[in-house]
Order: structure tokens, then C-alpha cells, then sequence
């Protein structure tokens, strides 16, 4: 049995490792951030798929829940990254959660489709990262309306920075 899960932690071990090659500079990812982003997602795939957990995913216990995969994905994913957040005593980062949340959200599609058969296009794939990421903002107090103005002030800071840039 440990063999098993020696051969499930090396797999999990090596595709963060390719994860994260995909960005060589770590420009996703926030100062000191790569280890503990590694971490969270290593946690989070090693109760997703050991054989202990994999039984508790919502689309393997309930095959009503395969209907709506991407509400069930982004809530489920939504729901283990909050309680690695939690277990974290709070001190994960959240770019940390969001970018952990979307990795796995992109495991789990990748076992649904491969494992259960459910075909993903361009579009679920996106609603999916999106949702689960609105999912962890309105765990995290966050409403649509704030990130909303939070991304225009960044847009208007953003403008008025290259305005005066302009005109110096």
C-alpha cells in the first residue's frame, strides 16, 4: 500500500513540477509564494485522489452532481481550498488560494474528463476558474460589487499612471 501512495506523491510531485516550469520567472506568482503554492496544491490533489478521500468528490459519490460539472467542480474546489485556508489558521495568501483553486479545478476537470467521460469545452474550462474563484471571494467576504470597483480602480490608477508617464 505505501508503495501506492509513494507512486501517487511522485506523480503529484512531478506535475507541480511542470506546473510551475510553465511559468520559469514565477511572474503569477507572489513574492516567496512558490513553495507555498506548491504545497497547497499537493494537499489539495493528495485528498482529491487518495484512495482514502477520492470516494468524498462529489461527481464520484453523486452522479446527479456529473449534470452541472462546472458548479460542482468550482464549488467543491472552492470548499477544499477554503478548508486548507482555514487549516492554514488563515495565513494562506489569497493570490496563493486563487491560483491553488484554479489548479486544481483544472485536475479535476482533467479526472472528469479522462475518468468519468464528461467532455469540457473553452467555455466550461473558463466558467469554471471563474466560478470557483467567486466562490473563494464570497467565502472570503468578498462581494462581485467590490471586486468589480476594485478592478476599475486598478483600470483608472493604471490609466493615470501612463497619463502623467505620457507627459513627462
Amino acid at each position: 500500500m505505501s508503495q501506492v501512495l509513494d507512486s501517487i506523491k511522485q506523480a503529484m510531485s512531478d506535475n507541480i513540477d511542470k506546473i510551475i516550469a510553465n511559468d520559469p520567472e514565477h511572474k503569477a506568482m507572489p513574492e516567496g509564494g512558490k513553495q507555498f503554492y506548491k504545497n497547497t496544491v499537493t494537499a489539495g490533489l493528495k485528498m482529491m485522489f487518495d484512495p482514502n478521500t477520492h470516494a468524498n468528490m462529489e461527481l464520484m459519490k453523486n452522479p446527479a452532481s456529473r449534470q452541472q460539472p462546472v458548479e460542482t467542480i468550482a464549488s467543491g474546489i472552492a470548499g477544499l481550498v477554503w478548508l486548507m485556508f482555514q487549516q492554514s489558521k488563515k495565513t494562506m495568501p489569497i493570490p496563493i488560494m486563487i491560483m491553488a483553486g484554479s489548479t486544481l479545478a483544472a485536475e479535476a476537470m482533467d479526472f472528469a474528463e479522462r475518468g468519468l467521460g464528461i467532455k469540457f469545452n473553452n467555455d466550461m474550462i473558463a466558467k469554471t476558474t471563474q466560478l470557483t474563484a467567486e466562490h473563494l471571494f464570497t467565502k472570503l467576504g468578498i462581494s462581485q460589487q467590490q471586486l468589480r470597483d476594485a478592478v476599475e480602480n486598478g483600470r483608472e490608477e493604471i490609466q493615470n499612471h501612463l497619463r502623467q508617464t505620457n507627459n513627462s
